[in-house]
């Protein structure tokens, strides 16, 4: 092996271990942002569930708009959440309920999610 080919192969030794240790990295922040997301998920549940009577509501939020009615509860309190999400849900003539009501046929999917 001359030096040029040890140069090529230390340098791709050095590459491979920087990108291991990237990956790592990546794994151990991605399993934090699953935890945190975990948690966030289940704390917008129970206030959805225990606070506000919108038991099986939580499927058709988005994690932001999951994180929006936990925000808002724990700024505004439970009766303005309650509201935010009626007036959601009650807007063009109840549309969105309407749109649920029609995917509630089916099992749930990212289709059946409403936007807020």
């Amino acid at each position: 092996m001359n030096l040029h080919e040890k140069d090529i192969a230390q340098t791709t030794a050095e590459w491979m271990t920087q990108l291991q240790q990237d990956l790592e990295e990546s794994s151990r922040e991605f399993a934090a942002a699953m935890a945190e997301y975990e948690k966030q998920q289940d704390e917008a549940f129970k206030i959805l569930a225990h606070h506000g009577g919108w038991l099986g509501m939580e499927r058709h939020f988005r994690s932001s708009q999951a994180r929006l009615v936990v925000q808002l509860y724990k700024t505004e309190g439970d009766a303005a959440m309650n509201d935010a999400i009626a007036n959601y849900f009650n807007t063009n003539h109840c549309a969105r309920l309407s749109e649920m009501t029609r995917a509630a046929r089916g099992p749930p999917n990212k289709s059946s999610a409403v936007r807020m």
